[in-house]
């Protein structure tokens, strides 16, 4: 069983690489969002969204073990401050 916490780090740092589905054993999704940058950067949210929301479950079909609400939270606040961040920049740049 994999862990929430390293699933979480992973994805939110290499996730647009896919390295956190080749941790969780994800390895034909790994290669493919390694090759397409996250689907552009699609799968990475996704998949950061619902490790932390609790939903992401492992190539063998099993939770990730170790959920930490707090951790959860403190990565949700991340994303949600980088999609901000994102618009806003995007934003003032035209």
């Amino acid at each position: 069983m994999k862990k929430m916490t390293t699933t979480a780090h992973l994805a939110y740092w290499l996730g647009f690489l896919g390295i956190h589905r080749f941790y969780t054993g994800y390895k034909l999704i790994g290669v493919i969002q390694l090759l397409t940058l996250g689907g552009c950067l699609i799968w990475y949210f996704i998949d950061n969204f619902s490790i932390v929301l609790n939903k992401y479950k492992d190539a063998d079909g099993n939770q990730l073990t170790d959920f930490n609400k707090k951790v959860a939270n403190v990565y949700l606040v991340l994303l949600i401050m980088g999609i901000v961040s994102g618009l806003v920049s995007v934003i003032i740049d035209d």
